[in-house]
C-alpha cells in the first residue's frame, strides 16, 4: 500500500496559478473521467470578500476585497438556500456545492473575490480501465488561489505511475514520487 501527501511545507496543494474556475473545473471533469470510477462530493466552503478589507491586513492581502459585492453574496443566499456569516457559507452540501461552482464558472470575474473549497472522496481508480479500490482525497480551491490537495492511495506503483500520468498529461498538477510512502498492511488477527 501505498500514499501520496503533500509535504508539511506545502500542505495547501499545488498551485494552479490564475487558473479560471471554468478551466480548473474542465481539468477535473476529463481527470474524473479517465481516471475514477467512484467519487463523491464530500461539502465545501465558499467565502465572498466583500467591502473595504481590513485596513490591519497586509497590502497584498487587502487586493481580495472588493472584487465581489453585497449583491453577490444575496445571489448566493437565495441560490443555496442558507444565509452567510458576513459572506461565507460553511458546511456546503453536495449540491449546494455543485451549484456555488456552476455560479462561479458562469461568472469568472467572482473568482477574484472569491475562495470556494470542494472536497472530494474517490473510492475507486479508474486504472486502465479496470476499477481498483482506494481511499483518496482531493480538496479543490477556486477562485483567489486555486489549488488542489492530493491525499492519495495506492495499492502498486503502477497505479500511482498511472494516476501521475493521467493528471501530468492534462497538465492539471504534477505528482512527485518523494511524497510517496509505503505504508506496512496491519495483519489480520486469527
Amino acid at each position: 500500500m501505498y500514499r501520496y501527501t503533500p509535504p508539511k511545507s506545502n500542505v495547501w496543494g499545488h498551485s494552479l496559478g490564475k487558473m479560471a474556475p471554468a478551466h480548473q473545473k474542465m481539468l477535473f471533469d476529463q481527470f474524473l473521467e479517465s481516471a475514477v470510477a467512484e467519487y463523491s462530493t464530500t461539502g465545501g466552503s465558499l467565502k465572498l470578500f466583500t467591502g473595504a478589507a481590513p485596513p490591519s491586513l497586509p497590502p497584498d492581502a487587502q487586493a481580495m476585497w472588493g472584487h465581489t459585492t453585497y449583491g453577490d453574496v444575496e445571489r448566493f443566499e437565495k441560490l443555496l438556500g442558507v444565509a452567510s456569516r458576513n459572506g461565507s457559507f460553511d458546511a456546503l452540501t453536495a449540491q449546494q456545492c455543485e451549484t456555488a461552482l456552476a455560479e462561479l464558472v458562469q461568472h469568472d470575474a467572482l473568482a477574484r473575490g472569491s475562495m470556494f473549497l470542494q472536497g472530494i472522496e474517490i473510492s475507486r481508480w479508474l486504472v486502465e480501465g479496470q476499477p481498483v479500490n482506494t481511499k483518496s482525497r482531493i480538496h479543490l480551491y477556486y477562485g483567489m488561489d486555486p489549488r488542489i490537495t492530493t491525499f492519495l492511495e495506492f495499492e502498486t506503483l503502477e497505479q500511482f505511475e498511472f494516476i501521475k500520468r493521467v493528471l501530468a498529461d492534462l497538465k492539471f498538477c504534477k505528482l512527485n514520487e518523494k511524497h510517496l510512502k509505503s505504508t506496512k498492511r496491519k495483519a489480520k488477527s486469527p
